[in-house]
């Protein structure tokens, strides 16, 4: 679920005014440009509580950007490489990393849901956009139009005033989105 479809669902924005916040401005005001590098911190300090040295893994993944098919989905050489430093760090063998194993398996994960990065987050990290949201195995979204009104027809029916999303800053969204949305 996106955090800004939720907040304005459960805000009593309408649908179209919803898809109108999905603009670069709304992203940097609502903090999604400035997560990357508390994003990494975090993954380190998995890393480090794990013992796998996240220096033999975050430079590969930087040379696929992007790794995540979502925020908890793993592209199939992230879990690769997972696999081949958790291999190295049993078997000791350092050749185990360069091995192109990644190119000889399926990606199971991208049968399911994908999220794009957003344009105006992309372009703040050198990355290409795209409104391109895959939901499922054969569901695809091409503007945040279609998705938000995919998303409000999910809704219907259901009380949303209780659903948390941890990737939302509330008081944030409630500072910033009011401002942003459009009178109809």
């Amino acid at each position: 679920h996106s955090a800004i479809v939720l907040w304005c669902h459960q805000n009593g924005v309408s649908p179209q005014q919803c898809a109108q916040l999905f603009t670069p401005e709304t992203f940097a005001r609502i903090g999604y440009v400035g997560r990357w590098a508390q994003a990494v911190m975090s993954l380190r300090a998995l890393f480090d509580a794990g013992d796998l040295d996240f220096d033999d893994f975050f430079p590969a993944m930087m040379e696929l950007s992007p790794f995540m098919h979502s925020f908890n989905h793993p592209t199939a050489p992230a879990v690769t490489r997972l696999a081949k430093l958790i291999a190295h760090q049993i078997t000791g063998d350092r050749g185990l990393l360069s091995m192109p194993i990644e190119r000889s398996i399926q990606d199971t994960l991208a049968l399911d849901t994908i999220w794009p990065i957003y344009p105006g987050v992309a372009d703040h990290y050198g990355l290409r956009g795209a409104y391109l949201w895959k939901i499922g195995a054969g569901l695809f979204y091409r503007t945040p139009a279609d998705f938000v009104g995919a998303s409000y027809a999910a809704y219907e029916g259901a009380d949303s005033a209780e659903w948390e999303v941890s990737r939302m800053d509330r008081a944030l969204f409630d500072r910033v989105l009011p401002e942003r949305v459009s009178p109809q």
